[in-house]
């Protein structure tokens, strides 16, 4: 069974957001898959895990919460980056 986040993220710099963030698709466990891409209304991420047990539900939630995280640090970073 594959469980699966989708992810739409609004903002005015989704070409930041995502080369940001690719950097961190590197080394992913074992089952999992990231699917990033822009459109209309920023950026869709799309984040599946392959379930071999309750702790792959638990992986798929922590890569999430990070990729989160991430997009929530970038957008502070480029809204006062846009202020100078």
């Amino acid at each position: 069974m594959i469980q699966r986040i989708r992810l739409e993220i609004s903002t005015e710099n989704p070409s930041e957001i995502l080369n940001a963030i690719q950097v961190d698709n590197v080394e992913l466990p074992e089952g999992m898959t990231i699917k990033m891409k822009e459109n209309e209304k920023g950026v869709e991420i799309i984040v599946e895990m392959r379930y071999t047990d309750p702790r792959s539900i638990l992986t798929l939630r922590n890569t999430v919460d990070e990729i989160l995280e991430h997009v929530e640090m970038l957008e502070r970073v480029l809204k006062s980056d846009s202020k100078l």
